[in-house]
């Protein structure tokens, strides 16, 4: 029987099996990239859709806003039902005072054209920052305010052109959000919202630059509102398309005369309006294409060229890699172990070989490991002395300053020592993280003690709190931020007459906190961006430890614990409201 070589039996059996699993593998590669591609595609697209509608709907929740803020004017309800009684000199008075509180209403908000109110006697005004309506234009007979909708609270129109002004700007499109006023059950007039259309516009027009997607929004009844192709606006959309447009989201796949698209639709929470996404296949599988190009022209031939160049070698070399992996064992020494990568010239004798140094690698890092972690314990048990060393030895220098000061008779200096002194040793502790109140408004009143004395005259401070609930347990330091605060800023400019007030009391079983100071107060911007912080838990600048107090009575008691309230009262206080602990046997 005539024996075949080792290198004739890889070339006849090993080569052609290899090429066969590589075909195959190909195959089901290029399958799956297709599959995963495509939903990929679809899962992007409706990512996007998501975040376009968030955009839009933003726009569209502000601009209510605005005109749920206007509304609250009472003036203009008084315009919109006696505007046409009043004299010249009433009019010229009523209108300013409604322009002096709609005059900030737009600012920094370039995408609110304007803000028009529209009485059914005839009133007629916008923002004062913006041309002058047209004195002859009857905006009561605009087709949106005409045929408004009673049922919706505020309903929004179909894009228009603003040819109500004195000067008519022929390409300026808007859409509006209509608001109509009643009172007593009587319809009184209107209040219009107009929204750049263009700024609207350019969200879209963004995507449209930077991808191959069509992305277009849709009324309720189909008519296309915002597109790409402006000629399109006010236009029915496709039948077949509208048909499927069912439910908030979706994805539909349609097969018309032209090439076969991909649909992802959202509907607005705000306007009921339809965010409609569009992409070909021919578009979404570009990539598919040149993968698939780049397996079978590039990737096989290659892949079937290295297999039967690697059968060769390994038939022709396999004998040497072996006996130089077995030389390798053989001289092997730990104690003097030097890394090195070398190759056998065979994957399979490589990873004989690598995993051999792996083997000693690991033996080696675990010796290495070992040495260390002794190291460390040693160098641990040398911290843990110093760390007993260094608070004593800060505790016996203050006593000994404290008794030099005794000696010389400065009872001021004795009185600063004896109040730092407390609070280094309250604050070092860290093996106590829940105090009782009792140890808090101990600690507060010598950090106040030492300020009072800094700042002679500054300020005075009152502490108020039932004796019943010193013994209740609460989180350590968390009234010195907020003390601290009080100081640092609300008493920030005031020389003398300064006063604090700390009051803790108890109702509903829980404990709470008020620490108050008569400073300047917090500006109400500033005051709301705390809120806000607050509520997010995100440090802001200059509150930094207020807000840590924040987060740490949640953590440690939940949600509703914490800051719950900041206020500049009418009394001239401004005042820090905190929930502090539960009064449960538990805390006691």
């Amino acid at each position: 029987m005539k024996r075949r070589s080792f290198g004739n039996r890889i070339l006849m059996i090993f080569i052609p099996f290899i090429i066969i699993i590589l075909l195959f593998t190909a195959f089901i590669g290029y399958k799956s990239y297709y599959n995963s591609l495509k939903k990929d595609k679809e899962k992007s697209m409706e990512i996007l859709i998501e975040q376009i509608s968030d955009n839009f709907d933003y726009y569209f929740r502000d601009i209510k806003t605005m005109i749920v803020y206007v509304s609250n004017n009472s003036k203009i309800n008084e315009a919109f039902k006696y505007y046409q009684d009043m004299n010249i000199e009433e009019r010229y008075f009523l209108k300013n005072e409604i322009d002096e509180n709609n005059a900030n209403v737009n600012i920094l908000k370039n995408y609110i054209s304007d803000i028009i109110l529209i009485g059914n006697n005839g009133y007629k005004q916008n923002l004062p920052n913006n041309s002058s309506l047209d004195q002859n234009a009857d905006l009561l007979e605009l087709d949106w305010i005409k045929n408004y909708d009673s049922s919706k609270r505020i309903y929004f129109t179909m894009p228009h052109y603003t040819d109500y002004y004195a000067r008519y700007l022929k390409d300026h499109l808007v859409v509006s959000a209509v608001f109509p006023i009643q009172e007593h059950g009587q319809h009184i007039g209107f209040i219009q919202g107009d929204l750049d259309y263009d700024k609207l516009n350019s969200v879209l027009e963004k995507v449209h630059d930077q991808n191959d997607i069509k992305i277009s929004m849709v009324s309720e009844t189909g008519r296309i509102i915002f597109d790409q192709d402006i000629s399109r606006v006010n236009q029915e959309i496709d039948e077949m398309i509208y048909t499927k447009l069912l439910g908030s989201t979706g994805t539909f796949v349609i097969d018309s005369n032209r090439e076969p698209a991909m649909y992802v639709y959202q509907q607005s929470e705000v306007t009921g309006w339809y965010l409609l996404a569009e992409i070909s296949y021919r578009s979404m599988m570009k990539g598919a294409k040149e993968v698939f190009n780049q397996i079978v022209f590039v990737i096989l031939p290659v892949s079937i060229i290295f297999v039967i160049a690697i059968s060769y070698m390994l038939s022709l070399y396999i004998k040497r890699p072996l006996e130089k992996l077995c030389t390798k064992v053989e001289h092997a020494d730990l104690e003097h172990y030097q890394e090195d990568s070398e190759e056998y010239g065979s994957l399979e004798i490589d990873k004989l070989g690598w995993k051999f140094d792996e083997l000693l690698r690991r033996m080696d890092s675990m010796i290495k490991q070992v040495y260390l972690s002794e190291i460390r314990r040693q160098n641990a048990e040398i911290e843990v002395l110093r760390e007993q060393i260094t608070p004593h030895f800060m505790y016996n220098s203050l006593q000994l300053i404290k008794t030099e000061a005794v000696i010389a008779k400065n009872r001021r200096i004795s009185r600063i020592v004896t109040s730092f002194s407390m609070l280094l040793r309250y604050s070092m502790d860290h093996t106590v993280k829940a105090v009782t109140i009792k140890d808090e408004i101990n600690y507060i009143s010598d950090y106040l003690n030492i300020y009072q004395m800094r700042y002679e005259g500054k300020f005075e401070y009152e502490i108020k709190v039932d004796d019943l609930l010193l013994k209740y347990q609460t989180q350590k330091m968390i009234l010195q931020p907020i003390v601290e605060n009080s100081i640092k800023h609300g008493l920030k400019d005031i020389a003398q007459g300064g006063d604090i007030k700390i009051i803790i009391y108890a109702e509903n079983s829980c404990c709470y906190c008020e620490v108050w100071d008569n400073g300047k107060g917090i500006p109400e911007e500033k005051l709301q961006t705390l809120k806000e912080s607050l509520c997010r838990e995100e440090s802001e600048s200059g509150h930094i430890g207020v807000i840590n107090v924040h987060q740490r009575m949640r953590l440690a008691y939940g949600d509703g614990f914490g800051i719950i309230d900041i206020r500049n009262d009418r009394d001239g206080y401004t005042k820090f409201i905190l929930k502090i602990g539960y009064l449960t046997e538990g805390e006691k």
